[in-house]
This record gives structure tokens, C-alpha cells and sequence, in this order.
């Protein structure tokens, strides 16, 4: 850390150093406002609901500009530079998908149990160096020479512009630095997947999305090993050959948006072990849960059909998608389930959970219009959740 020092400050006194995750080399162009650099904040016509920075007035403490110097390198999302020999961003490896990181008991446990073995990357050229380390950092070259300069991979090249006495940061310069790494053949580790229900499955990084579901969509995608990202599975053998203790907690993280706008935050925490009999009970409350959404689905769409014109069963079935559409009774579902999985998810009683699943399906069913009123009819609707939810009908 001594040796390195001065390569971790933004504006460092010998000139002949680079400042930290920046580009001296950049060729004389306008400066940009200091907002336009961390992605959640609006800057030009690009606006967001709850920020209200201006172009021009915005300024950020170093610390908080430091941080999202690293942020920008993997979260830069894509769009115009404004420059003609480079006019446009490309979209940093993990903009809009599903980050999986791990959290152990402390910090060295952390570190750890998100190291990505060498061996991971196709072609390993030595020495494989972090990019404040490099003496060149944007030399051409499409895939990383190992763990350390991936993750430091260099998608933007930046410079902070300040004046003297300035204990702030109000512009910058920025153009594209290395492009993305291929995929085929530097496989993320990080990203979580899935896989598509074509006769030939295909496994595709997940897009963060702000979704009722995400808990459920993404513990999915980790419990299953063809699809759960590969820093989980390093982090399992890693805990097995070591004998280091196995409880974590595994974070799934993501920007939803498009086309260089972010639209909110997924931040899914879910604590974690390594034991196969823990994922398998994981497993079997997930089957669960999906089969309470079947059987909301079912029901509420004889709902609908109750209040759609009697006469051609096209006509009626085209009707009764209007009042499915506003009820969204698949989106409240599985909102009306959170609370209880953020209590199950560590203890994982299997009976209470089956007892919230058919509690979500009752509460939101009895929300809707067409539900039954009189307590005969309540009665009926909680015998027939709890029969379909336990036993799966062919229909």
C-alpha cells in the first residue's frame, strides 16, 4: 500500500504521476459538468424524479467524485460523447444486468470469497496488474490479462479539471476508453443468468429490472447451477478446501434503465450457506410461491370472466384481459409476499412459509372486484387456495 500511495490521489503534487483512474493524455476539448459522471444523476435532457442537479451549478466533494470514478468504469451506460473522433459510449460490462457480489463476516472474508480465480479468463498474460499499476492501461487488447485487470478494466478515459484552493469538483473531461471485453471468450463471472424455455435452452446474463419478483426471479437464477453466476461457485469450493465458514450473505445489484437513462436501484440481499440441504428447502419454497402465482392467475382470471358480456367466448376472453391488466394481480402477489420471505428467507420454516404464500394469494384475491363477499364465500376461497396451492391441478 506505501509503494502504491500516490497512485490513489486524485490530484497528486508530482506531475509525472497519474491521478487515480484517470487519462492525462486527453486532446483539448470542452469540459462537461461534474453531474454527468455518476449515472443516478440528471444532466442534460436526461432527468430523473427525485434528483435535481443543473449543468453548470453542480459540485461534488473529491470522495464522493473518487467513488464514482470507479463506479462509471463498470456501471458507464451508453450514449453521445459530444466529441467526432469518438462519438459515442459504449455501455460498461455490467449497465443494466445483475451484479452478484458475496459479504462475509468481515472485510477479509469479503475479499475473499469474491476473488475470481485466474484460470476463470481464456488467456492469462503476466503480469496481470490492476490498472493504477499499468504503465499503460489503454493499450489495445479485447480481452483483460487476468482477474486483477478485468476488474479495473478501463471503459472511460477521465480527467477532473479543478482550480487551485478548489475543495470541490464542478467539470471534467471524459471520452471512451478500452471497449467492452467479449463475453465468449471472458465469460463475467459476476453476472447472474438464466435460461430461456426453448427446446434448446439458451443461458443469457439477467437485465435488472424493478420487479414485485426480483427476489424470487433471482434466488432462482443462484439456486440453479447452470445459471447462477460463476463467483458463487469459486466461492463454495473456495469455502470447502479452506474450511472457512460458509455463512455469507449473496447481494444481487443492478441499475434497470435504457438507453442511457437509469430508471431506480435493485439491491436483493439474501443470506446465504453453502449446504446442499439449505438450497434444496430454498428450492421447494420457491416451487411453492410459483405455485400460489398460478392459482392467483387461475382464479382471478374466472374472475374476470364473470364480469366480461355473456355470448362469444373470443369476445368474452378478450373482454376479461382488460380488468386482469388493471388488477395486476400478479405484481401485488408477489409484493404482498416480501415481507414474509424477508422474515423466512434465513429461518426457512417451510410450513409458515406455505401458510404466507396462501395468505398473499388470499389477501390480494379478496382485493379485487368480483371477490366474494359473504363469509360462506371467504371460506370457500381459502379451501380451494389451499387445495390447489398443496396440490397442483392439471389445468
Amino acid at each position: 500500500l506505501n509503494r502504491w500511495r500516490q497512485a490513489f490521489e486524485l490530484f497528486p503534487e508530482d506531475e509525472a504521476q497519474r491521478p487515480f483512474f484517470q487519462c492525462t493524455d486527453m486532446p483539448t476539448r470542452s469540459t462537461s459538468p461534474i453531474n454527468k459522471l455518476p449515472i443516478h444523476m440528471a444532466s442534460g435532457d436526461t432527468v430523473t424524479f427525485a434528483d435535481h442537479h443543473v449543468d453548470g451549478r453542480a459540485r461534488l466533494p473529491f470522495d464522493e467524485v473518487a467513488r464514482n470514478l470507479v463506479a462509471t468504469q463498470f456501471f458507464g451506460l451508453g450514449g453521445l460523447t459530444g466529441y467526432s473522433k469518438a462519438p459515442s459510449f459504449q455501455g460498461s460490462p455490467w449497465a443494466y444486468h445483475v451484479v452478484t457480489m458475496l459479504t462475509g463476516q468481515n472485510l477479509l472474508q469479503t475479499i475473499l470469497l469474491n476473488y475470481v480465480p485466474a484460470e476463470h479468463f481464456a488467456a492469462i498474460n503476466e503480469p496481470d496488474l490492476p490498472t493504477w499499476e499499468q504503465a499503460d492501461p489503454w493499450r489495445e487488447r479485447e480481452i483483460p490479462d487476468g482477474p486483477l485487470d478485468y476488474l479495473t478494466w478501463p471503459m472511460r478515459r477521465v480527467k477532473l479539471v479543478i482550480e487551485d484552493g478548489d475543495t470541490s469538483c464542478r467539470d471534467f473531461m471524459w471520452l471512451p476508453g478500452l471497449d467492452r471485453p467479449d463475453t465468449k471468450t471472458c465469460p463475467d463471472p459476476y453476472l447472474l443468468a438464466a435460461m430461456t424455455h426453448d427446446k434448446k435452452p439458451v443461458r443469457y446474463f439477467l437485465r435488472a429490472e424493478d420487479d414485485n419478483a426480483n427476489w424470487y426471479n433471482y434466488l432462482l437464477s443462484l439456486l440453479v447451477s447452470e445459471t447462477r453466476s460463476p463467483i458463487v461457485t469459486y466461492a463454495e469450493a473456495f469455502c470447502r478446501e479452506t474450511g472457512m465458514d460458509d455463512k455469507c450473505v449473496v447481494r444481487a445489484v443492478g441499475v434497470p434503465g435504457d438507453k442511457g437513462r437509469v430508471d431506480g436501484a435493485v439491491d436483493v440481499n439474501v443470506p446465504w450457506s453453502f449446504d446442499n440441504a439449505w438450497q434444496s428447502e430454498k428450492l421447494a419454497m420457491l416451487a411453492l410461491a410459483k405455485q400460489g402465482e398460478q392459482v392467483v392467475r387461475r382464479i382471478s382470471y374466472g374472475y374476470a370472466m364473470e364480469l366480461s358480456p355473456k355470448g362469444d367466448p373470443k369476445v368474452q376472453g378478450d373482454w376479461a384481459k382488460k380488468p386482469i391488466k388493471s388488477w395486476d394481480i400478479q405484481g401485488r402477489y408477489w409484493a404482498s409476499l416480501i415481507p414474509d420471505w424477508s422474515a423466512l428467507r434465513s429461518a426457512g420454516n417451510t410450513d409458515a412459509w406455505g401458510n404466507a404464500v396462501i395468505s398473499a394469494a388470499y389477501r390480494e384475491l379478496l382485493a379485487l372486484g368480483n371477490s366474494p363477499a359473504g363469509t360462506d364465500g371467504k371460506i370457500n376461497l381459502m379451501k380451494r387456495l389451499r387445495q390447489e396451492v398443496y396440490e397442483p391441478t392439471s389445468t
